[in-house]
């Protein structure tokens, strides 16, 4: 089966080339995996979770598979007026990677979901890469190779420059090809490629509430406060109120899934 999709991979890459004057305004839609290490006290412990982006012409979006899932749920709710009503939280996906990355005529935005409240902020630090000389062979391609210190750890990333989409998963972008692997030095965080399929016309928006965004460090310490206590703010009503003990165990265990962080600065 892996064989397969990267035979369609790279028959797409190769169509792709051929025809790049005709795709400016075309959608696709790249999947990626992240495998990652989320707890620093279990380093040996991966989490392996599947991520969408969307391009259309020179805008795009990125987001997890559960996240779009969890989201189509809710607005369903919303548009009936029924928000939660009669359905348990705990019956909803739960996404463990809340954001979204927006790239909308040149702005980049992240917005990210916190227990029940939504911020965002605009992304100001772009990776600053180093190209590299040697070839690296990655499945079936022949890929240009880049560094880069960025966002407190030491990433490296393959990108095929027959693919002119300077465009990765979530913020790595600004190489001259599409980043089919990056991966940082520990390789806590490792993207990889496995699918592009063309889409259907898609227009990349974000929905009006969420276009309001926050300065990135009211932004971290609102997380960090929410990592340190998920529970606040949260309705009675949409969770069984726990015993002290057990809401303690609960926390202490999101703690430690939040240990490791993509973004350690």
């Amino acid at each position: 089966m892996k064989k397969i999709i990267w035979l369609s991979l790279f028959l797409f890459i190769i169509n792709f080339h051929t025809a790049q004057n005709k795709l400016d305004n075309d959608s696709y839609r790249i999947t990626y995996l992240l495998k990652y290490k989320p707890d620093s006290t279990k380093l040996n412990i991966y989490n392996e979770d599947l991520f969408y982006l969307y391009i259309t012409g020179t805008d795009s979006r990125f987001v997890a598979e559960k996240k779009m899932k969890k989201d189509s749920l809710l607005n369903a709710f919303a548009k009936n007026n029924n928000l939660f009503g009669g359905f348990a939280m705990e019956n909803f996906p739960k996404p463990r990677n809340e954001y979204v990355i927006y790239s909308i005529k040149g702005v980049d935005t992240h917005i990210e979901t916190l227990g029940l409240t939504t911020l965002g902020y605009s992304i100001v630090e772009k990776p600053k890469w180093i190209l590299k000389k040697q070839l690296v062979k990655y499945e079936k391609f022949n890929c240009h190779v880049a560094t880069s210190e960025y966002l407190g750890r030491k990433w490296t990333a393959l990108y095929d420059n027959d693919i002119s989409l300077t465009i990765g998963p979530y913020k790595f972008t600004n190489l001259p090809g599409l980043v089919l692997k990056v991966y940082d030095e520990q390789e806590d965080y490792v993207f990889s490629m496995v699918k592009i399929e063309k889409i259907d016309h898609t227009p990349i928006t974000i929905r009006e509430k969420f276009k309001n965004v926050t300065d990135r460090n009211v932004f971290m310490k609102a997380k960090n406060d929410f990592i340190s206590n998920p529970y606040v703010g949260r309705p009675s009503g949409i969770r069984k109120v726990e015993n002290p003990v057990r809401q303690k165990e609960n926390t202490d265990r999101f703690k430690k899934s939040n240990s490791n962080p993509l973004e350690l600065n």
